[in-house]
């Protein structure tokens, strides 16, 4: 895995977020299904709505990486390229992890 201090310095501020995320209980797992469960079934609206209400009523969850990132999906998608960039670059951000750092080294 490519270590933070390789990533674009935008994204190194993952570290100060993580701090206050909180886990994932299993509602935000089951939000997170539901939504990708919309974005496999093409129905990218829904799923944005979702996606949107959940980061505005769970913000401290660590699924909004997540969350962010189907969202950049969706975006990608509709070929609506600076969303999807926006989406990707927060669920970076928001991620507690460095688990989208590997497709950063190819975009």
């Amino acid at each position: 895995a490519t270590a933070p201090s390789q990533l674009p310095k935008k994204y190194q501020d993952r570290a100060r977020n993580s701090g206050t995320l909180r886990t994932a209980t299993p509602e935000d797992h089951a939000a997170f299904s539901a939504v990708r469960t919309l974005y496999q079934k093409g129905a990218h609206e829904a799923a944005i709505l979702k996606i949107n209400a959940f980061i505005k009523k769970r913000p401290e969850s660590s699924m909004v990486g997540q969350m962010y990132n189907l969202g950049g999906l969706i975006y990608l998608a509709r070929k609506d390229l600076a969303t999807a960039q926006t989406a990707f670059e927060r669920a970076l951000r928001f991620s507690p992890e460095p688990v989208f750092d590997h497709y950063v080294q190819y975009n």
